[in-house]
């Protein structure tokens, strides 16, 4: 008897979580959070920039080469990683300052450096 009312417990908790993840998926952006497949949404996730339009300072046109290959590199995935690194290291550099550090030292020449 035990066994049958803990899986009747379990069961309406299966059903609940299901019914909370059907309501979930109504809402905007729900591919992107935790409730659903996470790995499946990675998988069919795409990032989308908008087009060139206009100018750029009032001199770069949106046909222009320069303009185009900044935006090319802005929007490639290894930036975004590497901006992610920089400011890691910034919060790492910044964890390891202590107050009247020496300039003097090499770990204050390289904090004052970098």
């Amino acid at each position: 008897v035990a066994a049958s009312a803990a899986s009747v417990v379990g069961g309406q908790n299966q059903q609940r979580n299901r019914n909370m993840l059907r309501a979930h998926s109504s809402f905007p952006f729900c591919g992107y959070c935790f409730a659903g497949n996470w790995s499946q949404a990675s998988r069919t996730r795409t990032r989308t920039f908008p087009e060139l339009a206009g100018t750029s300072l009032y001199v770069f046109t949106a046909s222009n080469p320069f303009r185009v290959f900044l935006y090319n590199v802005v929007t490639a995935k290894p930036f975004d990683y590497c901006m992610f690194f920089i400011i890691l290291l910034n919060c790492i550099a910044m964890a390891y300052e202590y107050p009247h550090m020496s300039k003097a030292t090499l770990d204050g020449l390289v904090l004052y450096w970098a």
